[in-house]
């Protein structure tokens, strides 16, 4: 500085700043709040009402899948064991309609009921590696 220059208060310049925090303190949670999305917050899946759990029977799902990377893709997959052994199995995307037993499955051989289990997945390649992550499910008995 230069000996005609008059030097500014620090203290001006201080309180000024200190200010400016102090209301950037309060704003900030505030605009940061009313920013956060109003969506579902977990992923969920449901039967259709109008599924028809039989073999032969078709049925679908209502999912919502919530916090998925860039890279994965839902896709919901059905298992329906007999005894504990799996019989029929079937993938599909979220509003894809199953047919219970497909065309050619052990459960369309052996007949009867089967225990069934939905999950609805998040399906993915990431570096060159597969990845599936199972979001939600739901169990279901289907008649024979």
């Amino acid at each position: 500085m230069s000996a005609s220059t008059k030097p500014s208060s620090g203290k001006t310049t201080v309180a000024a700043i200190v200010a400016t925090m102090a209301l950037l303190t309060i704003a900030m949670p505030v605009a940061f709040a009313a920013k956060r999305p109003s969506g579902p917050t977990s992923s969920h899946i449901a039967l259709e009402s109008y599924s028809d759990l039989r073999l032969g029977g078709y049925v679908g799902f209502t999912t919502v899948a919530v916090g998925l990377a860039g890279w994965e893709y839902p896709m919901v997959s059905i298992t329906c064991s007999q005894g504990g052994n799996p019989v029929f199995v079937d993938l599909g995307q979220p509003d894809h309609e199953f047919l219970l037993g497909g065309s050619a499955s052990t459960w369309l051989t052996n007949g009867g009921a089967a225990d069934c289990v939905a999950e609805l997945d998040a399906y993915g390649w990431k570096g060159g590696k597969e990845s599936v992550r199972t979001l939600d499910s739901v169990p279901f008995t289907a008649a024979g």
